[in-house]
């Protein structure tokens, strides 16, 4: 008898992201077929609905993945964020970066209803590489989203797709003191200079006004005591 699945987590765009693991339970081999269930938007909509659907592949000989979407079932909430498709691809994106780790095939097969067939349509149109084949059950994409005349549009989308993947690794400047801090923004002098200070520039800074400026942009580092990071989120240059 199959029971249930193993609830398990990965993190995108800074949101603990739940998805359900068939495979820890099944006795499916590591070469089988992997299918990857997304669902729908709603009140009532998580990565449970596919239980059903689960159960019968895993009879077939598929390993099955179903994902919590942001905002539903066991996932974070995206507090002051969004909820638009491409930041659902962002999400499924980073869950196929844990390829090696979830000892994934190459290529993958999504199952996706509505919102969910719409993601998978999308995502297979932008990594077509990496899919074997989509089911989208009430998924409708139009033809010029999926194939603009403009053809740069997708590989807009996957080039920001990316960028988002590589702020998620960017950690925190942290500095050993605040003498090492002031360092750091006086080697910036050039591009502070030409932006934000016009004509005077950091040189007719005085060193009290230099000291509050730097008070004001850094804070103790609340992990590692005696070291010190900038308060403002990195991720506030992803689109600069």
């Amino acid at each position: 008898m199959v029971v249930d699945p193993v609830e398990r987590y990965y993190e995108s765009q800074r949101l603990k992201l739940c998805f359900w693991d068939w495979f820890f339970i099944s006795k499916s081999s590591p070469e089988c077929p992997v299918c990857i269930c997304i669902h729908t938007t709603g009140d009532f909509e998580q990565g449970r609905v596919w239980d059903s659907t689960a159960k019968f592949l895993l009879t077939k000989g598929f390993r099955v993945y179903a994902l919590d979407l942001r905002g539903h079932g066991n996932s974070d909430w995206a507090i002051g964020s969004n909820y638009t498709v491409f930041d659902y691809i962002v999400d499924l994106r980073r869950f196929l970066y844990m390829k090696t780790l979830l000892g994934l095939p190459a290529k993958v097969t999504l199952i996706g209803h509505g919102v969910g067939g719409i993601i998978c349509t999308l995502f297979a149109s932008f990594y077509p590489d990496e899919i074997n084949r989509v089911v989208s059950v009430e998924g409708v994409v139009s033809p010029g989203v999926v194939c603009p005349n403009n053809m740069d549009v997708p590989l807009e989308y996957v080039s920001w797709v990316d960028q988002v993947r590589n702020f998620e690794n960017t950690p925190i400047l942290q500095f050993d003191s605040q003498g090492d801090l002031k360092s750091y923004f006086l080697s910036r002098r050039k591009v502070l200079n030409e932006g934000y200070f016009g004509s005077t520039g950091l040189a007719d800074l005085s060193e009290s006004v230099l000291q509050q400026l730097l008070k004001s942009v850094s804070l103790p580092s609340a992990e590692n005591p005696g070291k010190f990071e900038l308060k403002n989120d990195p991720w506030t240059k992803m689109n600069s």
